[in-house]
């Protein structure tokens, strides 16, 4: 019968014959056999079954104690008739039952205190089991509450933008693409669904009659063909934002060129030009329908585009 409890006399283990007869390291192995006795299934002693001990290798992994100083206690602990070693390796404690019939006598008088602490049982009332099982029901709720008011609650997503625009407010977004990745090579367009988002801003700028199409493709080339603003004007949003500016000093510019012939000339200019952004647009089209990617289109376009203006 296992047991919870062993008992030690104090003076016997500090003052007694043991003093004298086990090492410091050796009378650890003692009480430890004690207690592997009062854990045991058969009183007094240390074994796995009736007739089956323990190996000493067995018994010094349990008590954490070496080898050596096991086998050297238990020669001393077999000669001073504290132990007997029975047949396959069964140790029995030697007046055990004249050191440990405390617990055996105090057995009827903790099992009627455990009794009493029993909650009485009615036909009416819930079983023990019952109760048992509905207190683990109510612990599990707790710890689930718990987890819930713990948990953050999970962030609203995020609703992606509905944009409104037309073909033509989506093919003015193409062409400001199309002059930015030429004219700011190493500049790379960032962000989702950025061609509608500038196409829904050319379409409020065209219904608040901020600027007409025609009018927002002037400033696109404009500021394409300055050397401080193409580097400057890269969405629809900074487009719209400068156009007043842009406006300004494209009438100054147009002002400022007096001399009729050099007025000719930016005329046929302004005509080549149209025409370059016309190609260009053609060939950007052929070239995407062969199946080349952005940097061999690009490369396409600076040798054509190259070629184009080298004829003036």
């Amino acid at each position: 019968m296992r047991r919870n409890w062993i008992k030690l006399y104090v003076d016997q283990v500090l003052r007694g014959s043991m003093m004298d007869e086990l090492g410091n390291e050796e009378r650890w192995s003692w009480i430890g056999l004690l207690l592997l006795a009062g854990d045991s299934q058969v009183e007094g002693h240390v074994c796995i079954t009736n007739n089956m001990g323990y190996l000493d290798e067995q018994i010094c992994e349990l008590l954490n104690v070496s080898l050596r100083v096991f086998k050297k206690a238990k020669e001393k602990m077999v000669k001073f008739n504290k132990i007997k070693v029975l047949n396959n390796n069964v140790i029995q404690i030697v007046n055990w039952g004249k050191y440990q019939s405390e617990y055996r006598r105090q057995r009827k008088y903790r099992e009627s205190y455990n009794q009493k602490l029993q909650p009485k049982v009615t036909p009416e009332s819930d079983t023990l089991e019952e109760r048992r099982e509905k207190e683990e029901k109510d612990k599990e709720k707790d710890k689930e509450k718990e987890r819930s008011e713990n948990t953050p609650p999970n962030p609203p997503k995020e609703e992606k933008p509905s944009y409104k625009y037309k073909k033509k407010h989506l093919d003015e977004a193409r062409y400001l693409e199309s002059a930015i990745k030429e004219t700011n090579l190493k500049h790379t367009i960032r962000g989702e669904n950025y061609l509608e988002s500038w196409a829904n801003t050319f379409r409020i700028m065209e219904e608040k009659k901020e600027a007409s199409l025609e009018e927002i493709r002037l400033m696109i080339d404009f500021a394409m063909g300055s050397s401080f603003w193409h580097s400057n004007i890269l969405s629809a949003d900074k487009l719209r934002e400068q156009f007043g500016r842009l406006w300004e000093q494209a009438k100054e510019k147009e002002k400022t060129s007096s001399d009729r012939n050099v007025g000719k000339r930016k005329s046929e200019k302004t005509e080549k030009e149209k025409e370059y952004w016309k190609q260009r647009e053609i060939r950007i089209k052929n070239l995407k329908k062969e199946g080349l990617n952005d940097k061999q289109i690009q490369a396409q376009i600076k040798a054509w585009s190259d070629k184009y203006w080298g004829s003036e």
